[in-house]
C-alpha cells in the first residue's frame, strides 16, 4: 500500500502498511463465519500530525479478536507500548490491570558464569553528576513519590527531596531492620568509618545517630545524638567509647555530653569509666576502674570531689 505525500496532511493517514491475514478454519473473526479471512497483525506507517512527521504502528490480535495497536514509534523516536502518545523515550502503559503474579515490566539476567565484567540485571545511567534537580530513578504511586534516586546519588524513600545519602520518611514506623537467621548473634546494623583506608586516630567517630525534631517555628534541630568513638587506637589493644549527647541552649546552642561509656587498657591510664553529667544540678558522677581498683567520684560545680 502506498500513499503519495501531496498537499495538506491528516493525522493518522496511512502511508504504507504490511498486513498479515489468516484463513484458518479454527479462527472465528469478530464479524463473519469461520474460515473467513481476517486481519491478524499489521505494521503500518502513518502521518503523525499535519506536518510530514511519520509514526510506525504495530498491531496484533488475540484469539478470535481483531488486531489492535500494541506499540508505536513516533517521529521523534519515542516508543510507546500500550499507548499511542508516549511521553518519554520509552513509555509502557496498561489500562486493563495486571493479573496477580505478573509484571508490567520484567528484566532477567540468566548469565551464571563466564568472564563478563559487568553482569547487570538492570543498568540505569544518566542525570548530571551532583545535580539535585535531576532524578535518575523515580517510582510513583497515585502521583506520590515512593522511591527516588537523585542525580547527586541521594536516595529518598517516602520523600522526593532526600537530604542525606538515604532519607526515609513515613507516617508510621519508617524503618525495620530484622535478623532472620537462627543465630543468636549477628550484625543487624553496622555503622562504619573506613577513613578511606587511612590509619585511625583517637577520637575518630565510628558512627552517629541523630534525633531531630522541629522547634516552635517549624525549623528542624538536633535534640540529641549517640556516637561511637575510638579511644585507644593502638594495634595490640584498641578501645572505644559510646557517648550520649543532648542539645543544651543557654543562649548558644551546643551539645553537652550527658553520659559516656569508655573502655581502656593502657597501663597507667583509666581502663574504663561510666560518666554521667547532671547538667541541671551541675553534678558529675564518674565511675572508674583503674587496674584492680574501683572508684566513684561525685563532683560539684566548684570542681571539688
Amino acid at each position: 500500500q502506498k500513499r503519495e505525500i501531496d498537499g495538506a496532511q491528516v493525522a493518522d493517514d496511512v502511508i504504507g502498511a504490511l498486513e498479515f491475514w489468516s484463513n484458518e478454519d479454527t479462527y472465528t473473526p469478530p464479524a463473519g463465519s469461520a474460515g473467513d479471512p481476517s486481519l491478524r497483525a499489521k505494521i503500518q506507517a502513518v502521518v503523525q500530525d499535519t506536518s510530514i512527521g511519520t509514526s510506525l504502528q504495530f498491531f496484533s490480535g488475540a484469539t478470535n479478536g481483531a488486531a489492535a495497536e500494541r506499540m508505536r514509534i513516533t517521529a521523534a523516536g519515542s516508543v510507546g507500548i500500550g499507548t499511542n502518545s508516549p511521553s518519554a523515550s520509552l513509555d509502557v502503559s496498561r489500562a486493563d490491570g495486571i493479573a496477580s503474579g505478573n509484571y508490567l515490566a520484567r528484566f532477567i539476567n540468566l548469565e551464571t558464569g563466564g568472564t563478563t565484567t559487568h553482569q547487570h540485571g538492570v543498568y540505569i545511567s544518566g542525570g548530571i553528576d551532583g545535580a539535585t534537580d535531576t532524578d535518575l530513578l523515580r517510582v510513583d504511586r497515585s502521583g506520590t513519590c515512593n522511591f527516588l534516586v537523585r542525580g547527586d546519588g541521594n536516595v529518598g524513600i517516602g520523600t522526593e527531596s532526600p537530604d542525606t545519602l538515604l532519607d526515609i520518611e513515613g507516617a508510621a514506623a519508617a524503618l525495620t531492620i530484622q535478623e532472620t537467621t537462627d543465630n543468636y548473634v549477628g550484625a543487624v546494623l553496622n555503622l562504619v568509618n573506613t577513613k578511606a583506608g587511612e590509619a585511625g586516630d583517637d577520637g575518630d567517630y565510628g558512627g552517629e545517630i541523630f534525633f531531630k525534631v522541629p522547634d516552635d517555628g517549624g525549623t528542624m534541630f538536633t535534640a540529641a545524638k549517640i556516637l561511637g568513638q575510638a579511644r585507644e587506637t593502638q594495634a595490640d589493644g584498641e578501645s572505644g567509647s559510646l557517648i550520649m549527647n543532648v542539645m543544651h541552649d543557654a543562649g548558644t546552642p551546643a551539645f553537652t555530653e550527658m553520659m559516656g561509656f569508655r573502655g581502656g587498657s593502657e597501663i597507667g591510664a583509666v581502663q574504663g569509666s561510666i560518666v554521667f553529667n547532671g547538667d541541671i544540678k551541675d553534678i558529675d558522677f564518674d565511675v572508674r576502674a583503674n587496674g584492680a581498683s574501683n572508684s566513684l567520684f561525685v563532683k560539684g560545680s566548684s570542681g571539688h570531689v
